[in-house]
């Protein structure tokens, strides 16, 4: 195994836990009999908004810094230190996990893009793990993972500073600069920003009676992960537009039968879920490798999706938002690649936008 793919499979492992420890903690100890905080959606609010917002601007100072792997063994400190904080400052704690989870997201995230651009799969590989985290976090109770998930966590953050000693990387000295973006580039990004915003919203609120039977609902998570996966490494091979245009279509149709056939609803999420690295590796191949930055939008478009959940978005949830939402997502897709493809000096690799 090259140091590459290592470095992605160390990633991805370490992603499961980061993501685990954290939501963990929220679901099961600061809401939980231990510590018992009353306000049990406002912490999940205050959580996601720190988490998953605060990765821009966590970005653009990791790429000013040019250290993602002691950014990302930064965030696993946080995550485990957030534990017992819990007992003395419950809402200190919820921050500090939040931050955390958003350090080791954008350091690891960066360190990935920066590895792998410009090929999807590896990035896709890298996020699909956390969703997998988050389910089993939920679903978790036992005394034991509270005092396993902190060590784990630190022992994580010393690895991957033993990781980076090792591999001689040196603290970067980059001349960082965000110069006013070309329209050409702004509006594909934000086409493609657009469409995270509708995932997130859509991954939210998507809620279908047969998810209730456990086993049909580790399907779902794991249709939602292994789409990000697969998605990357057959937009590698076939092309972004073709593999975003058809596992779209797939998709559109699959919800149209999917509250009434779980088969369905697990094709249309596993497809649904494959833009994901796509959208992520052609704002990256844009950003002039500020890969954080690039990795922030995302994730801040992510947060943005969450919001409308705060004000009652999931009493939205029906066949008519499946269908506008994916439909515009397709429509978004589709054209952000358009005008990515036809800008000759936007910065895109050829392999990026080949049909």
């Amino acid at each position: 195994m090259d140091r590459q793919k290592e470095t992605a499979a160390i990633y991805t492992i370490l992603h499961f836990l980061v993501d685990f420890t954290t939501i963990f903690l929220i679901s099961g100890v600061l809401t939980g009999p231990l510590v018992g905080m009353v306000n049990r959606g406002w912490v999940v609010i205050v959580y996601n908004l720190v988490a998953f917002a605060g990765q821009l601007p966590m970005g653009m100072i990791s790429d000013v810094i040019g250290r993602n792997r002691s950014v990302a063994a930064l965030g696993c400190a946080l995550a485990g230190i957030a534990y017992p904080m819990a007992f003395i400052s419950p809402w200190s704690s919820c921050v500090l996990a939040a931050l955390g989870n958003g350090a080791f997201h954008i350091g690891a995230g960066s360190d990935i893009l920066e590895m792998s651009m410009p090929k999807a799969g590896p990035a896709g590989l890298f996020v699909s793990s956390g969703a997998l985290g988050v389910w089993l976090a939920y679903r978790a109770d036992s005394d034991a993972i509270m005092w396993l998930c902190p060590a784990a966590a630190i022992i994580a953050s010393l690895f991957l500073l033993a990781m980076r000693k090792k591999s001689g990387l040196k603290s970067g000295e980059r001349k960082v600069r965000y110069n006013k973006p070309n329209l050409w580039v702004l509006t594909a990004v934000t086409c493609f920003s657009l469409t995270v915003v509708i995932r997130s919203l859509l991954g939210t609120v998507m809620d279908f009676s047969w998810k209730s039977m456990p086993a049909l609902s580790f399907l779902f998570v794991l249709a939602v992960a292994s789409g990000k996966a697969v998605g990357g490494y057959l937009g590698d091979r076939f092309g972004y537009i073709r593999t975003a245009a058809l596992s779209m279509a797939v998709s559109l149709v699959s919800f149209f039968f999917a509250f009434d056939y779980w088969q369905a609803g697990i094709l249309a999420v596993f497809c649904f879920n494959m833009t994901m690295p796509l959208t992520l590796a052609a704002i990256a191949s844009v950003s002039g490798k500020k890969y954080g930055f690039a990795f922030g939008i995302t994730t801040f478009a992510l947060a943005l999706g969450f919001i409308p959940v705060v004000f009652g978005a999931n009493e939205w949830f029906g066949l008519l938002l499946l269908m506008d939402g994916v439909l515009a997502s397709l429509c978004l897709l589709e054209v952000g690649y358009f005008v990515l493809k036809k800008y000759n000096g936007a910065g895109v690799e050829k392999h990026d936008m080949d049909i």
